[in-house]
């Protein structure tokens, strides 16, 4: 929620989305430690072009991925490739018939 109103961010490491958020620069990413934290957060307040940084990609982020848009797409996707796997093994599964 932070992410979508471009609130600079932090997460740590052990967070589930902390890779994507690191990858596209959406939140600081950090250590579990208070100190690794601390610093993570005293960062973000001193310094204005990385909470601009934080701010705009964490927005963009969340838009791209994890907008009902791009959620319902990716859960498309999925079910299309369950149902094209089970219509494969559907046909090799087939017993031929008797001529």
């Amino acid at each position: 929620e932070a992410l979508s109103l471009g609130l600079p961010s932090l997460c740590t490491d052990s967070c589930g989305i902390a890779d994507l958020l690191r990858e596209r620069k959406a939140a600081m990413v950090t250590g579990e430690s208070v100190s690794e934290m601390a610093d993570g957060l005293q960062q973000i307040l001193e310094e204005e072009g990385l909470r601009s940084e934080l701010s705009v990609n964490g927005r963009k982020a969340v838009a791209e991925v994890f907008s009902m848009a791009a959620v319902g797409d990716r859960l498309e996707r999925t079910y299309s490739d369950v149902l094209d796997r089970k219509s494969r093994l559907n046909e090799i599964s087939k017993p031929e018939q008797i001529k």
